[in-house]
């Protein structure tokens, strides 16, 4: 569909019988497309009445802002049918849902001037493109409601700071990426810190050792930026590839940068630093540790690591069992979402597996408190 087209319009057929009134709810979804810049954001209500299957159209209206863009698309979704019927499994969607997606091809006419222009100036055409990116979107969505309800609307108060320092990040268009990888770097850092600082004043006024809070409070506060982002993902996207692999890449990110490079610098400073009397006494009830390390080094307790690693372990490939299992299971498959009640069955578990987590790690932080003497290794 070409961007000057002006509207769109989406046929709704109503197949296998005209019994009965059937109605059916139906939405524009962004994808690379994004509504109220490249086509008007649509949704209502189609009626089909009993003895009617005359086709329905639902028009979309196109953006033509007269700029060269490359192709984009956005899905128009089907839900929430009622009359008995049901969709087509065999199509995108799968019995829930209907989906059609919409593809908006470039002008070719101002791709083949832009193009020309571009060769005659000797202008790298893909870093305009990508340095065009408008920043001022960024800040535009920080207030912006994707659910009007009350629920939704407390979301986006709570996470208005952290929504509002990141779009302070330059969009990834910019020069490669890199000031985006660069910045969103440094928002990490800086959300980090904040989230370290709170959790280790919450410890402190219940009571609850580094390593508890560490597992809950810090863990928590670093990762559900990183649920969100895949819960978006997961929304926007078609598959689970980008929820997953954003999931496990920040993690790694957390796991091998947020604690490898203190640890580098820890280790170097200690290197370069003359052993203190404090020193000696912190880690004097270590066995053997003052005669091999005579002069200093930087020590991290391992205290229930190896313990909490084997059960993270446990709970992780049960997780990996469940994404497979609902891959090549479940009809139709689906990683994310799909069935209801598989999707309810497969949280509760992931939810079930989280706690497992946190209750054998805190009774291995307080074993000797609670008189468990060696609890796990």
């Amino acid at each position: 569909m070409s961007e000057s087209c002006g509207t769109v319009a989406c046929v709704v057929e109503r197949v296998g019988g005209v019994k009965g009134e059937v109605t059916v709810q139906y939405k524009t979804k962004d994808q690379k497309a994004r509504a109220g810049k490249d086509y008007q954001k649509a949704c209502g209500q189609l009626v089909f009445r009993d003895g009617d299957d005359t086709p329905q159209t639902v028009e979309v209206t196109i953006v033509d802002d007269g700029e060269f863009e490359r192709d984009e698309e956005f899905t128009l979704v089907l839900h929430d049918l009622t009359g008995g019927a049901t969709f087509d499994e065999s199509t995108d969607g799968g019995k829930h849902q209907a989906i059609m997606t919409v593809v908006i091809c470039a002008n070719e006419g101002k791709a083949d001037t832009l193009k020309k222009a571009l060769s005659l100036l000797h202008v790298d055409f893909q870093a305009l493109e990508l340095g065009a990116t408008d920043w001022r979107a960024q800040f535009a969505g920080v207030c912006e409601l994707e659910d009007e309800s009350l629920k939704g609307r407390l979301f986006v108060a709570i996470a208005f700071p952290w929504r509002l320092m990141f779009a302070c990040v330059p969009p990834p268009g910019l020069c490669g990426g890199w000031p985006c990888f660069v910045g969103a770097l440094v928002g990490i850092a800086i959300q980090v810190v904040l989230i370290s600082d709170f959790a280790s004043q919450m410890g402190c006024q219940m009571y609850l050792k580094d390593s508890v809070t560490a597992i809950t409070f810090v863990a928590l506060g670093t990762s559900l930026p990183d649920t969100f982002a895949s819960m978006q993902a997961a929304k926007h996207d078609k598959t689970a590839d980008n929820s997953i692999g954003n999931v496990t890449g920040s993690n790694s990110v957390n796991v091998f940068f947020g604690l490898g490079l203190p640890w580098l610098l820890a280790a170097v400073y200690w290197k370069v630093t003359p052993v203190t009397d404090e020193w000696r006494s912190r880690y004097a009830d270590i066995p053997g540790l003052l005669e091999a390390y005579p002069d200093g080094a930087f020590v991290v307790r391992g205290d229930g690591l190896g313990f909490s690693v084997l059960v993270f372990t446990m709970c992780a490939v049960i997780t990996i069992g469940v994404i497979l299992l609902r891959r090549n299971c479940l009809q139709p498959a689906a990683e994310l979402g799909g069935d209801p009640a598989a999707a309810r069955a497969s949280r509760n578990l992931l939810f079930a597996l989280w706690l497992t987590y946190i209750c054998f790690s805190t009774i291995k932080s307080y074993e000797r408190e609670l008189g468990l003497g060696n609890f796990g290794f």
